[in-house]
């Protein structure tokens, strides 16, 4: 989950779209379903930082195949990840 701080926001011209709220909003639907995620409040507004990429991603899904029972991340993530990002365990896993 990726977002860029509180000005992470669009303006839908009838509403604006706050992607923090999202975000928060997110982490604990999926954290209250057992699904890890790691989560990454880069400060940069609506923006995609150059140090979150596709490959942490594909590192992400490889790491937590369907049916993993306990996350190899939850002690740290690996140091591939920026430092903005943490990983919180799904409640109950």
């Amino acid at each position: 989950m990726m977002f860029g701080g509180e000005s992470d926001s669009f303006n839908l011209f009838i509403a604006m779209a706050h992607f923090d709220v999202f975000a928060g909003n997110d982490v604990g639907y999926l954290n209250a379903r057992r699904h890890d995620v790691v989560y990454c409040n880069h400060n940069g507004g609506h923006t995609v930082p150059r140090a979150l990429l596709g490959r942490q991603v594909v590192q992400f899904f490889a790491a937590h195949p369907r049916g993993v029972a306990a996350s190899p991340w939850a002690a740290a993530l690996p140091t591939t990840w920026p430092s903005y990002c943490g990983f919180r365990a799904g409640l109950g896993g």
